[in-house]
C-alpha cells in the first residue's frame, strides 16, 4: 500500500489557521487535547511549567515501548519510543529532559536485547542514532554542563553497553562517548 498524498500542504493550514478567530482556535486545540493521549502530552508539554511531570510521562512511554511481559516477547516498538524522545524536545526544547530520556531509551533496548536474547539491526540502529543525538546536544553546549549532569549516567550506559557482548553497543556508544569526551573505565 502506497503512502497517500497529504491533502494540505502547510502553507495553506497555516493560512487557514490566521483566517481563525481566537476562540476558534482555542475550540479547535481544545478538540485536538481530547482527541488521543500523544496530542494531549504534546499540548501540555509545550504550556506547562512543570516539565519533571512531563519528562516522566515521555519516560514511562519509553520504557512501554520495550516491555512486553509476554512469552514470547512482542518485539519493541522503537518508533513509540524515539517518538517520545522527538515530540518531548519539540514541546519543550528542554535538552537536559531529552539527554535524559534518550539514555533511558538506550538503557532500555540494550536491556530489552539482553534479556530477550534479541537484537534487530534497527533496535541497534536506533541506539546508535539516540546516542549520536546525545553527543551533538553535548558538544554544542560551550559551557559543558549537561556532559558534566550527566557523566555518571554515561558511565554506567558504557558498562551497560559493555556487557550486551553479542551486540554492538558497545561498539557506537563507547566511540560516541570518548568522542564527547568519556574515557573507557576499566572494572
Amino acid at each position: 500500500m502506497s503512502k497517500s498524498k497529504k491533502v494540505m500542504e502547510w502553507p495553506e493550514i497555516e493560512k487557514s489557521l490566521n483566517g481563525l478567530e481566537k476562540y476558534e482556535l482555542i475550540s479547535f486545540i481544545k478538540d485536538l487535547y481530547g482527541k488521543s493521549t500523544d496530542t494531549e502530552m504534546i499540548i501540555e508539554a509545550t504550556f506547562t511549567k512543570n516539565n519533571r511531570r512531563i519528562l516522566e510521562n515521555y519516560r514511562k512511554k519509553i520504557i512501554k515501548a520495550f516491555m512486553t511481559g509476554l512469552e514470547p516477547p512482542e518485539l519493541p516498538k522503537i518508533k513509540d519510543g524515539m517518538n517520545a524522545i522527538k515530540d518531548y524536545k519539540i514541546a519543550t526544547k528542554d535538552l537536559e529532559g531529552v539527554i535524559d530520556l534518550s539514555i533511558t531509551y538506550c538503557e532500555q533496548a540494550i536491556d530489552y536485547s539482553n534479556e530477550y536474547c534479541y537484537c534487530e539491526e534497527d533496535i541497534e540502529d536506533s541506539v546508535d542514532h539516540v546516542i549520536q543525538e546525545v553527543k551533538q546536544i553535548i558538544l554544542k553546549d560551550k559551557t559543558n554542563t549537561y556532559f558534566e549532569l550527566f557523566k555518571g549516567d554515561l558511565q554506567k550506559l558504557y558498562k551497560l553497553a559493555d556487557k550486551a557482548e553479542d551486540y554492538m553497543f558497545e561498539e557506537f556508544i563507547s566511540i560516541a562517548l570518548e568522542e564527547m569526551g568519556l574515557k573507557k573505565i576499566n572494572d
